[in-house]
């Protein structure tokens, strides 16, 4: 399994970013605060989703919604994994829920709830 991209908006401190990766190590370095940890939270997301109150430590203070996605090579064929969250009022409180999930193989694009594409991820990459 190999990452190949990661594409983000209004996650943490990146309005909006895209992450291209080549075969072999990668190394995510730079100052405090930069946005190293944010990535790895934003793969995370990508895979695992989160609860509907964990998604607002990610997403960007003030943002309508956040998106990120993970593009995967693996045995052969291109994945694409996207999760969309959207800022919600409830009481006056705001949180995020899942608006989007989708799942792609080759091109071919499904969307899933939450729980379905983590069981589909579990299935194809065994975890």
């Amino acid at each position: 399994m190999q990452l190949r991209r990661l594409r983000l908006k209004n996650i943490r401190s990146y309005t909006s970013a895209e992450l291209e990766l080549t075969r072999g190590t990668t190394l995510i370095a730079g100052d405090v605060g930069s946005g190293k940890t944010s990535l790895l939270y934003a793969i995370e997301m990508a895979l695992f989703g989160f609860a509907e109150v964990d998604a607002g430590f990610l997403v960007r203070h003030g943002a309508p919604q956040a998106e990120v996605a993970v593009e995967i090579e693996h045995e052969g064929h291109r994945y694409e994994i996207s999760r969309r969250f959207r800022r919600i009022t409830r009481k006056g409180r705001h949180s995020f829920e899942l608006e989007r999930s989708t799942f792609s193989q080759d091109g071919a694009t499904t969307q899933y709830s939450a729980t379905e594409l983590r069981q589909r991820i579990i299935d194809l990459f065994g975890f």
